[in-house]
């Protein structure tokens, strides 16, 4: 036996952040997670009921190999760690590590769709990046790669296709300013309708180091079309899927966002089945969680957190018969680009935002491509630490959410938290299991 305890030798605590289930399908084993390390460990009771003793007690007079197990998880930490303090440090390291910059950049804001719940408000005024602006943005990149390691770059929109040619452009410049300061260079296209996502398109992609795209399909053609259509109404389902079965050969990765609320929520697994049906295997569906972003969207067709947690879950539980991987929480340092000072959204004029659904609201622009004007929406983003936020720093999932939303808390929306606070141990159950079936049939 080992001893470690308060009293002399090393001393050791149980973590804050330690979370523990009765398996479902076996009450002698014990699910353990860690939600700052992110491990996952099953315990037998017998060993999980000396562990509680012993973390009363703060003298730990277990098996080496137990003892050395739970160390490993972090269940079992330094007496002198403050975990919290930990979780500070990493957030700020990340959020101003000033040898990345990611910038999401809209060309334009116009659109093709008339999507009912989208909080965009310029659809037909399809005018792109001013020639001033590109020059600005690219004097800004210039000046910034003189220090980085890394310029990551999402487009965006509106939808970012309708500027594709200026996609292009700029995306070549950029590449060459990186090449000239030995940077490396990475994109995505972080939201696109996918009706103009052609063969063409995607082979012109690899040309601009664009290895990610997310299309949006909000479900089977009849709920898709009645959702997110053309000017003239026109359904755009059967183009949009169409575009994902050419794109087989070609393709960078696809997410499928599937944005969901009460019109669709019960519908939302057919577009696993037609997934599955088309052998679209290297296409990625997840579930977007539709808010009433600017009082665009009737708030009450809009689900709660702990209703599309639920959803999630059983949603997961289809898919992972789709995918070979399993869904598992996340680490998250910082949530977003709000949250990160190296981070910004550009819209065409060259107005910069902290958060993707400020764009084209003025007040919550904080500034221009090269001057900070409204400190006060910057410091509401970027100065927010949870750790010291006398809800969140008590939570045990705090290290998988960090506080959650910031858009959301500052429009003092009171639901931010991580679908996890209401789905976790489901999740995790689900592993389990998944994990037990995979080994017995090995």
């Amino acid at each position: 036996m080992n001893k470690f305890s308060r009293k002399g030798g090393t001393a050791m605590k149980e973590s804050r952040f330690n979370l523990f289930y009765p398996a479902r399908s076996n009450p002698n084993k014990i699910l353990a997670y860690n939600s700052k390390s992110n491990a996952l460990a099953t315990i037998n009771k017998d060993d999980f009921d000396r562990f509680k003793k012993c973390s009363q007690k703060g003298v730990y007079d277990l098996d080496e190999e137990f003892l050395e197990n739970l160390k490993r998880g972090n269940f079992l930490i330094e007496d002198d760690v403050d975990e919290l303090d930990v979780l500070r440090y990493q957030q700020q390291s990340t959020r101003y590590n000033s040898s990345y910059l990611g910038l999401t950049i809209a060309p334009t804001l116009g659109c093709n769709f008339r999507c009912v719940y989208c909080y965009e408000k310029e659809h037909d005024d399809i005018h792109f990046m001013r020639e001033d602006v590109q020059k600005d943005l690219l004097r800004l990149i210039e000046e910034k790669c003189k220090k980085l390691d890394l310029l990551s770059v999402a487009w965006y929109g509106g939808e970012p296709l309708l500027a594709f040619d200026l996609v292009k452009s700029l995306s070549k410049k950029f590449i060459e300013i990186c090449d000239k300061y030995g940077v490396r260079y990475q994109a995505n296209i972080i939201i696109t309708n996918g009706y103009l996502l052609n063969k063409e398109i995607v082979k012109e992609l690899e040309d601009i180091h664009v290895k990610h795209i997310q299309v949006t399909i909000d479900g089977p053609k009849d709920i898709h079309d009645k959702r997110r259509f053309l000017k003239g109404k026109q359904g755009t389902f059967d183009k949009i899927f169409k575009n994902l079965k050419n794109l087989s050969e070609y393709s960078p990765s696809i997410s499928l966002r599937i944005n969901v609320d009460r019109e669709n929520c019960d519908r939302v697994n057919e577009i696993v089945d037609l997934l599955e049906e088309n052998n679209l295997t290297f296409v990625t569906p997840y579930l977007g969680y539709v808010e009433p972003t600017n009082d665009m969207y009737d708030k009450e067709k809009c689900l709660t957190i702990s209703e599309f947690a639920d959803i999630e879950f059983q949603f997961s539980k289809r898919l992972n018969t789709f995918l070979e991987n399993i869904k598992y929480p996340n680490r998250v340092i910082n949530n977003c680009c709000a949250d990160c000072s190296n981070s910004l959204v550009i819209d065409p004029d060259g107005h910069i935002y902290k958060c993707w659904s400020d764009v084209g609201i003025s007040e919550y622009s904080i500034g221009t491509l090269f001057e900070v004007q409204n400190e006060k929406k910057l410091y509401e983003y970027g100065l927010y630490d949870p750790t010291l936020d006398e809800v969140c720093k008590n939570c045990t999932i705090l290290p998988i959410c960090m506080g959650g939303c910031p858009r959301r808390r500052i429009d003092n929306v009171v639901e931010r938290c991580s679908p996890y606070k209401y789905n976790l141990e489901d999740c995790l159950q689900e592993i389990y299991e998944r994990k037990n079936q995979e080994m017995a049939q090995k």
